[in-house]
């Protein structure tokens, strides 16, 4: 079936559709703003279809909505040649977070960050328009690890996605043409460990590219906050979110964090302040060195070629789930991965799925 894309305006109301697209790739990403681009020749109608801050949705997902960013003339202008944007996680980039420390579970520090900052802040010409409350519904109300972070200066998307940064759940933006509706929803993938096997043996897999790279990884963090000299406010926190550190010897690989940005005392909008207690800080210290360990992290890439003719995207697996993997006959490896993002290339029925995986488990069984 042809793909049919359908725009709106920043109002969302129709203006109109696309169905001479001769090009769609989409990359869905589980923690981040997925990406599309499309190519076309398009009319002078389809011109006016296609400006930045328009929203257009595809006819296989209508939930699914992508911000337009970039338009880029062929040589024939007016002629459009491609047309190419995020998905709508990408609106809470447009926000900042003013004075604020949260805490608790991490689907109620990004309830509160959305909440405070794009639904109803204080100053209402800062709202996000369509936007919602985080639903939490998919998992509960208070999942995820508990910690204290201070936020104040961040991006509110980069705050967001560094909340999920490397654990098991994800989120994603439902759009609601009819109601006029843009709800983020906190949700986990599914464990198909046992169902999806991408295995070279079985077919269901024909090639794949394995890397690990341990040149930037550190272990332990030493973070200094706020004040000078010997009255300078240190912290240390290992990968493992053990204070004291259990990293010694050729394991111990120390990264300094200068966290000055970070004061023990906040001042809100209306001029409240909020002074933490000496263990509060020094826990926002400590996720801040978290925060800079997961940039340190030993990086992993797995690549597999899908055959789709076995294990289809969309029915047999889906972003964000756990799946298993064997290589026999190239590399020699099993375990298993994290669904973290799926590229997906074609108009119609014939289309080309590329998933990248978060490797979770590895064994080395040789070949």
């Amino acid at each position: 079936m042809e793909i049919i894309a359908n725009v709106y305006d920043k109002e969302l109301n129709h203006i109109g559709y696309l169905d001479n697209i001769s090009e769609i790739v989409r990359t869905h990403k589980y923690r981040e703003p997925g990406k599309f681009s499309i190519r076309l020749p398009a009319s002078a109608n389809d011109v006016g279809l296609m400006m930045s801050g328009f929203i257009i949705t595809f006819s296989d997902n209508a939930k699914e909505g992508y911000l337009i960013e970039t338009v880029e003339p062929s040589q024939d202008f007016p002629n459009v040649s491609e047309v190419a944007g995020r998905d709508l996680r990408a609106v809470f980039e447009m926000r900042i977070i003013q004075n604020m420390t949260v805490d608790g579970s991490m689907s109620n520090r990004m309830w509160w960050m959305i909440h405070r900052h794009a639904v109803t802040p204080t100053d209402s010409k800062r709202a996000l328009p369509f936007v919602q409350d985080l639903d939490r519904t998919p998992v509960g109300d208070d999942i995820g690890p508990v910690t204290n972070q201070q936020m104040t200066g961040k991006n509110l998307l980069t705050a967001l996605t560094d909340t999920l940064d490397q654990d098991a759940y994800g989120w994603r933006c439902e759009l609601n043409v009819t109601e006029k509706t843009i709800t983020p929803i906190f949700y986990r993938g599914t464990d198909r460990t046992k169902t999806a096997l991408f295995d070279d043996v079985l077919c269901t897999m024909d090639g794949c590219e394995y890397t690990r790279d341990t040149s930037a990884y550190c272990t332990v963090a030493i973070v200094a906050g706020e004040g000078e000299g010997v009255a300078r406010k240190y912290a240390g926190i290992d990968i493992s979110g053990t204070a004291s550190g259990k990293y010694t010897g050729f394991a111990r690989k120390e990264l300094f964090v200068d966290a000055r940005d970070l004061q023990s005392e906040s001042e809100d909008a209306d001029g409240n302040k909020t002074t933490l207690s000496s263990a509060d800080y020094i826990k926002v210290l400590q996720t801040r060195g978290l925060e800079k360990l997961k940039e340190k992290e030993v990086q992993t890439k797995l690549e597999l070629s899908v055959n789709e003719a076995y294990l289809t995207y969309g029915e047999d697996y889906e972003l964000g789930d756990v799946v298993s993997f064997a290589n026999h006959r190239q590399i020699g490896i099993t375990g298993t991965a994290r669904v973290t993002s799926v590229q997906i290339s074609g108009t119609g029925a014939e289309r080309e799925v590329k998933p990248e995986f978060e490797i979770l488990t590895l064994e080395v069984v040789g070949n």
